[in-house]
């Protein structure tokens, strides 16, 4: 069988080559390859997810211009950045392994969320030198098991240090 009298078009590809790839005795005629249709096989041949197009997957953090992963972030230190406007308590809780937090020496406002007291991962919270006011909220007193440093002074905080806080 000759490959041009086949009625199958061959992909270029798939074209026959001058020595036969297969390893048939010499005795046999060779035969033209025939384009077969297969169906994909769903664990092998399925498409596979891009991380974008997983919706599973849990997006960065944009945090003052900069993003972070959700994962791996572990500290945040942000000191003397020249940062305003209130702290984005919203975003930070996203950072589940987040450790460290120094935005010491920005100009900061507004009060000092009480949610950064559910940031159980938190061991050194820096927020000294801003311009934050309001009181300290107690439930800062929920991370005093693993808070090793809390720093808050030198801001407008009108409040003594929770008694949950310890001394």
């Amino acid at each position: 069988v000759n490959a041009n009298d086949c009625p199958i078009e061959l992909p270029p590809s798939a074209e026959p080559s001058a020595t036969p790839t297969t390893s048939a005795p010499t005795t046999a005629a060779p035969v033209a390859p025939v384009a077969v249709p297969t169906t994909p096989s769903p664990t092998t041949d399925a498409p596979t997810s891009s991380p974008t197009s997983n919706p599973t997957e849990t997006p960065p953090v944009e945090l003052f211009g900069e993003t972070y992963d959700v994962h791996t972030t572990t500290a945040l230190e942000l000191s003397r950045n020249n940062l305003i406007g209130t702290l984005p308590v919203m975003q930070l809780l996203k950072l589940t392994n987040l450790e460290k937090l120094d935005l010491t020496r920005n100009s900061l406002t507004g009060t000092i969320p009480s949610e950064l007291g559910l940031m159980i991962q938190l061991r050194d919270l820096r927020l000294s030198e801003n311009e934050l006011t309001g009181s300290i909220p107690s439930d800062l007193g929920l991370l005093s098991s693993r808070l090793e440093s809390c720093e808050l002074d030198n801001n407008k905080l009108q409040s003594n240090i929770p008694t949950n806080m310890g001394s």
